[in-house]
């Protein structure tokens, strides 16, 4: 993978100019995100501007993901999520290269630093009625594809980079993983649309109350189990012992609440919780090695992982 060029001002200008947003009053780049370019734009009238985002899909799975009939769907229910504008032309992508763009109106709200209970409760809520849409109205999506074979691949990528201490870390991790890591485990575990990478900064909110769920690049259908995993990873802040042990019941309850859990879900979270860990650590590791993007630090996943094994 080459490393991200940035485009200059013109090229973006360019790129927004194919939608009806009027003219091009700011751009400027987002430092939120590993994977992909974004940049915020301010276009229209000055008196009564409006704001977007537009994202350059650097990752080619991710641009595979791209399925704007989810997105609409996922809107028509109700939920706040960026939907891709359509060009002049009718499309709801462009072309940079051989990286898609989309252009998506930005949602207002803010991402908590320090989520309170009702956050949590308002997210896990949402991501209980996102798991309910039937997966045969949202288009073509593929199977999430961080399994096995994707964690056997990206470590070769970047085991010349291993201490023995990390490589051991691995192997215990892979381990614990070993009965949800295929995409045939042989347990009841339930499929549905995950978005799989619900991350603080990807959710919005006002106050108490979610005004935006955001990167739906990763979204694929896959164990509905994961997602609260991510959210188990990064949304517990500093808690450990009992705290930490409060919080897990607090997701596993309010999700339960709406969506049905069962008892091999519930017995296996832990080890969802590791596998979500430990593929982030090492996709950050193969982001910090290819592009030397250090907006999100491999060590802090490191350190999870850490207390998890």
């Amino acid at each position: 993978m080459t490393k991200f060029k940035t485009p200059s001002r013109s090229t973006l200008s360019d790129l927004c100019s194919a939608y009806s947003i009027g003219p091009i009053l700011h751009i400027n780049p987002s430092t939120a995100g590993t994977e992909n370019l974004n940049y915020f734009i301010r276009a229209g009238k000055e008196s009564t501007p409006q704001e977007y985002v537009l994202s350059i899909i650097q990752t080619p799975s991710y641009s595979r993901n791209l399925c704007f009939s989810m997105m609409a769907e996922i809107e028509k229910r109700g939920l706040p999520v960026p939907v891709p504008i359509k060009d002049r032309d009718g499309k709801s992508f462009q072309w940079l290269d051989d990286k898609k763009v989309i252009l998506q109106q930005r949602l207002l709200g803010s991402h908590v630093i320090e989520p309170t209970n009702k956050n949590l409760v308002a997210l896990i809520q949402m991501v209980a009625r996102i798991h309910q849409i039937p997966i045969g109205v949202l288009g073509t999506l593929p199977k999430y594809p961080r399994d096995a074979g994707w964690l056997t691949q990206q470590i070769q990528l970047i085991s010349g980079l291993l201490d023995s201490s990390q490589i051991d870390l691995i192997d215990q991790a892979l381990i614990r993983v070993t009965n949800i890591k295929t995409q045939d485990t042989g347990l009841d575990l339930s499929r549905g649309l995950i978005h799989a990478d619900l991350f603080r900064d990807n959710v919005l909110f006002d106050s108490q109350t979610i005004t935006g769920v955001l990167d739906f690049h990763h979204a694929a259908i896959g164990y509905r189990m994961y997602d609260l995993a991510v959210i188990a990873i990064d949304w517990s802040q500093n808690r450990d012992g009992a705290l930490y042990k409060e919080f897990i019941g607090k997701i596993l309850q309010t999700y339960a609440a709406i969506t049905p859990i069962n008892a091999d879900e519930i017995e296996h979270f832990e080890s969802f919780i590791i596998l979500a860990t430990l593929n982030f650590w090492i996709s950050r590791l193969v982001s910090l090695t290819n592009n030397g993007n250090r907006s999100k630090e491999p060590a802090e996943m490191e350190k999870r992982l850490r207390t998890l094994i």
